[in-house]
């Protein structure tokens, strides 16, 4: 059995009190209680880890009640998370539930799954709701052999007036990302596709598709509308610079 405390502070990080109480032996250890006294709040884990005959573990790890305004005042909140995992580095599968509630930020709910292993994970599905809307997706990501992503995101009935009142209305549409990252930096696609609805009173509709490698930027294309204001772009940036710019806007109020 084993028992131990500690608590830690310093000028850039909180104030923290540790409690941990667990057993074991050769072939692992169950975590009792572990218990983090932090920002006002409580951070909690129970489980077990094994290292014999390999390494695997089944955990749960929750926070309730988390402030980081106690530590940076420019951004109260109160966050509240349960994560649990069982598996090991061949295979392992998680799930994530958590709450932000916040005057600063918008108030949000995040619930995801996934599954991964020695080579890289998938978020099978995550849902994000806030501002009185929802974004979903799923993503896959790879750090063996090289770093790489793919990743898609769907978004419906988000209204940025719950957070700033001037841009109220409401949008929706998708965003996707892939990419590698290699010796000379990330090579990335991403893409803004059917976004639209309305904000500030004005029909909106915006797509675009931007593609990186290295350090060149090229813009294949950025259409966005609002009212009767219409702005395209094209071109590429790096070494040298090279983007075009079609402003039309016959009413100055709609940008």
């Amino acid at each position: 059995d084993y028992k131990a405390s500690a608590e830690v502070w310093g000028r850039d990080f909180p104030q923290a009190l540790l409690n941990l109480e667990g057993e074991g032996d050769a072939r692992g250890t169950r975590i009792g209680a572990l218990v983090v006294d932090v920002l006002e709040g409580k951070v909690e884990a129970r489980g077990r880890i094994a290292w014999a005959p390999a390494l695997g573990w089944d955990l749960t790890l929750s926070a309730r009640d988390i402030d980081p305004g106690a530590q940076w005042p420019e951004v109260p909140a109160k966050i509240g998370l349960e994560l649990t995992s069982t598996g090991g580095l061949e295979s392992f599968d998680y799930s994530l539930d958590g709450e932000l509630e916040s005057a600063a930020v918008p108030s949000a709910k995040l619930a995801l799954q996934g599954s991964g292993d020695q080579r890289g994970t998938r978020i099978a599905n995550l849902r994000l709701d806030t501002l009185d809307g929802h974004v979903e997706g799923a993503a896959e990501m790879g750090w063996s052999p090289q770093v790489r992503w793919e990743a898609e995101l769907n978004a419906e009935g988000i209204d940025p007036g719950k957070q700033w009142a001037e841009w109220a209305g409401v949008v929706g549409g998708r965003v996707a990302s892939s990419g590698t990252l290699e010796d000379e930096g990330p090579d990335l696609n991403a893409v803004i596709e059917g976004l639209k609805g309305t904000l500030r009173g004005y029909p909106v509709e915006a797509e675009a598709r931007v593609r990186m490698k290295g350090g060149e930027i090229l813009v294949e294309r950025v259409n966005v509308a609002s009212g009767p204001t219409r702005l395209q772009a094209q071109g590429s940036a790096g070494e040298r610079l090279d983007l075009t710019f079609d402003l039309n806007s016959p009413d100055l109020k709609s940008l």
